[in-house]
C-alpha cells in the first residue's frame, strides 16, 4: 500500500496483529504467575537486593512525598530524612549514586497507590512488564516471525536471574527498558 493510504488493514495483517498480542499476552502471564505470589513478601526474604533496596527506595519515596521539611528537590524522589535526637526529621539529604527517573517514576506510584511492602515490587514487575512487550516488538521486527519473537522473549522472560529478579526493585529494570525501546 502507499504512505498516506487510508485503505483498511487486510484480513491476514490483523491475524498477525492477534496472533502477536495473544502471544504477548501469555508472555506477560507467566510472567504475572511467577511473581505475583511474592509481591506482598515482607522485605526480609534472604536476598540482599531485595532487603535494602526495596526498603531504602520505599523510604525515600516516602520522604520526598510528605512535607514535614519542604525541600524542592523532593520531586526527584530522593529525599531521605536524618533525625535529630528528638527524633523529628532535622534535615534532608539526598541518594545521588543513579539516575533520578527511576525515583521519580517511584515517587509517582507510591502516590497514587501508597505505600506497603508490595509497592517496590509492583514498580519493579510494571517495568519488567514494559521491557517484555518492548523486547516482543523488537524481536518482531527484527526477526519477522511472531513465534520465534515470542520463544526468545519467553525465554529472556524465564532466565533465572531475570525471572527470580523481576519483581526486585533495582534501577537497572528501567535502565534495560530504555535500551530495548531505543532499539526499537
Amino acid at each position: 500500500s502507499r504512505r498516506g493510504s487510508c485503505s483498511a488493514p487486510s484480513s491476514s495483517t490483523l491475524e498477525v496483529s492477534a496472533r502477536a498480542w495473544l502471544l504477548a499476552s501469555a508472555i506477560l502471564a507467566v510472567q504475572v504467575l511467577v511473581s505475583l505470589p511474592r509481591l506482598n513478601q515482607p522485605f526480609v526474604d534472604g536476598r540482599t537486593h531485595w532487603q535494602h533496596d526495596d526498603a531504602l527506595f520505599l523510604l525515600h519515596a516516602l520522604h520526598s512525598l510528605d512535607d514535614a521539611l519542604p525541600d524542592a528537590r523532593k520531586v526527584f524522589g530522593v529525599a531521605r530524612y536524618v533525625y535529630g535526637p528528638d527524633g523529628r526529621p532535622a534535615f534532608v539529604t539526598h541518594y545521588s549514586h543513579h539516575p533520578v527517573l527511576t525515583n521519580v517514576l517511584f515517587r509517582a506510584l507510591v502516590a497514587v497507590t501508597g505505600p506497603g511492602h508490595w509497592s517496590p515490587r509492583l514498580f519493579a514487575l510494571l517495568i519488567s512488564l514494559a521491557t517484555t512487550v518492548v523486547l516482543f516488538g523488537l524481536l518482531r521486527r527484527l526477526l519477522a516471525d511472531d513465534w520465534v519473537a515470542a520463544g526468545l522473549t519467553l525465554l529472556y522472560a524465564q532466565l533465572p536471574l531475570y525471572s527470580v529478579y523481576q519483581d526486585a526493585w533495582k534501577h537497572e529494570g528501567l535502565a534495560a527498558l530504555l535500551f530495548f525501546a531505543c532499539a526499537r
